[in-house]
């Protein structure tokens, strides 16, 4: 459980190294993705066919609000989804009004895509 947080942290936290260990059983892992996010989504897509090789990744910092907006995502032929959302490195697993606006912008943005 632990190292499995540490991981997600790791990939949150582009660049960042975390080391673990364990003395009694002399485990050890060491993770660091300089990808961040977008080697996240590979990490989780390793097993589904993808629809596009690459992650769609975009960023966005607001300096003068304090405001940053990160995201990477793959669609995959899986009928089930996948949708993590975190804030300052949490997981929203029960969503807020930062993951319905996004997939109401998703939503937005395919239509207008299709429309056009």
């Amino acid at each position: 459980m632990l190292a499995h947080r540490l991981r997600e942290l790791a990939f949150l936290n582009a660049g960042v190294r975390i080391k673990i260990s364990t003395t009694a059983a002399g485990d050890s892992a060491d993770y660091c993705y300089a990808g961040g996010l977008v080697e996240f989504v590979k990490y989780l897509n390793e097993n589904a066919e993808n629809l596009h090789p690459l992650p769609i990744y975009f960023s966005k910092k607001d300096i003068e609000n304090k405001l940053e907006l990160e995201v990477a995502m793959q669609y995959t032929t899986a009928y089930d989804e996948k949708l993590f959302a975190y804030v300052n490195s949490v997981n929203t697993r029960e969503g807020g009004t930062h993951l319905e606006g996004f997939r109401s912008a998703i939503t937005r943005a395919i239509k207008l895509h299709g429309k056009a």
